[in-house]
C-alpha cells in the first residue's frame, strides 16, 4: 500500500470536512471538537505564515481587549487542551459548551477559502455556512457568500437550524 503523501493545507481540509460531518450527526461532539481544534490549528498557524491571521474571525478579533487577550485564548484552547491531555489536571471536570466548535468550524472554513483563494466553497462547507447562517441569522456574517442554490434547496425541503438531519442529507460523502 501506498504512504499519502500530503500538506498540511490537505491535512487540516480532510479534518474539516470530517468535523463538518460529525457535527450533522450530532453523536460525537467531542470528537467533533478534537477534530476541528487540530484543523483550526493548522490553518490558523498557515494564516499567519501567509500574514492574512487578521482576517480570522476569532483570533483575529479586535473587540478583544489587550489585557483579556491571554485569558480569552486561555478559554478557547481548554476544552481542546482537556481532551488531548491528562499530566498535570487528571482529577479535573470541564463543563463544555459545544457551541465553540461551531465558530471554530465557521473560522477554519473562512481562512481555509482565503488561503486556497477558491472563488466558490466547496459543497459541504456551503451546507455548514448555511445552517450557520440560519442560526445566526442576526450576524449576517456570509450574506453574500455565494451559496445561494444550497440555501434555496434547504429553505424549500422546508429549513430549521435544529433539524441537523435536514442539513446532513445535503452533505456529499467523499
Amino acid at each position: 500500500m501506498k504512504k499519502p503523501n500530503l500538506t498540511k493545507l490537505e491535512v487540516a481540509e480532510k479534518q474539516l470536512n470530517t468535523a463538518i460531518f460529525l457535527f450533522f450527526t450530532r453523536k460525537d461532539l467531542i470528537s467533533v471538537h478534537t477534530l476541528i481544534s487540530a484543523s483550526y490549528g493548522i490553518i490558523y498557524d498557515l494564516s499567519v505564515h501567509n500574514s492574512m491571521n487578521s482576517k480570522s474571525y476569532i483570533r483575529g478579533n479586535k473587540s478583544i481587549k489587550l489585557n483579556k487577550k491571554k485569558e480569552f485564548f486561555d478559554m478557547l484552547n481548554e476544552p481542546q487542551n482537556f481532551f488531548k491531555h491528562a499530566d498535570n489536571d487528571s482529577e479535573h471536570k470541564l463543563e463544555f459548551n459545544p457551541v465553540l466548535s461551531e465558530w471554530f468550524i465557521l473560522d477554519s472554513i473562512n481562512l481555509l477559502q482565503l488561503l486556497t483563494k477558491k472563488e466558490k466553497f466547496p459543497h459541504n462547507h456551503s451546507v455548514y455556512l448555511t445552517w450557520f447562517n440560519f442560526k445566526y441569522a442576526d450576524l449576517e456574517i456570509f450574506k453574500d457568500a455565494g451559496f445561494k442554490g444550497i440555501q434555496n434547496q434547504i429553505i424549500k425541503d422546508g429549513l430549521s437550524y435544529k433539524d441537523y438531519d435536514l442539513f446532513f442529507n445535503h452533505l456529499e460523502v467523499d
